[in-house]
């Protein structure tokens, strides 16, 4: 019976840890999206800027 317990907390507690390993993906993958959509305004400002001062 305690056997049991200690597998079944043994569990939750492997499923919380990679449910946390999945959140914080999640959240480094969303980070990185707005990285690069920050570095691509970035440089899409660039090239507009390079563009109008050609000349």
């Amino acid at each position: 019976e305690t056997e049991v317990k200690v597998m079944r907390s043994r569990n939750d507690g492997v499923t919380a840890h990679f449910l946390n390993l999945i959140e914080a993906q999640m959240s480094f993958r969303e980070a990185g999206r707005r990285l690069s959509g920050a570095l691509q305004r970035d440089v899409t400002a660039y090239k507009l800027q390079q563009f109008f001062c050609q000349d």
